[in-house]
């Protein structure tokens, strides 16, 4: 469900914050724990993109899922439907 990975996201994106005032206080790093964070965190937002499609294609909005992800509504459509 989107909801949730889009809670999951924002608590990774307060994570990475403070790892990176913390790294301007100090000098500490957590690059290894930020770097998880971004990668997870590019994941989710691709998730999320894509339970955002198969909403839009399932409520009948294939414009604007055509707009979101071209590529991905030509694969599914098998053409670019109007």
């Amino acid at each position: 469900m989107s909801l949730d990975k889009a809670k999951q996201l924002d608590e990774n994106i307060k994570n990475l914050l403070h790892y990176y005032e913390i790294f301007l206080e100090d000098g500490k790093c957590r690059a290894v724990r930020s770097r998880k964070l971004l990668k997870e965190s590019a994941e989710l937002i691709i998730a999320i993109e894509e339970d955002v499609w198969d909403k839009l294609v399932e409520l009948g909005y294939n414009d604007e899922a055509r707009e979101l992800r071209p590529d991905k509504y030509r694969s599914r459509t098998g053409s670019d439907l109007k």
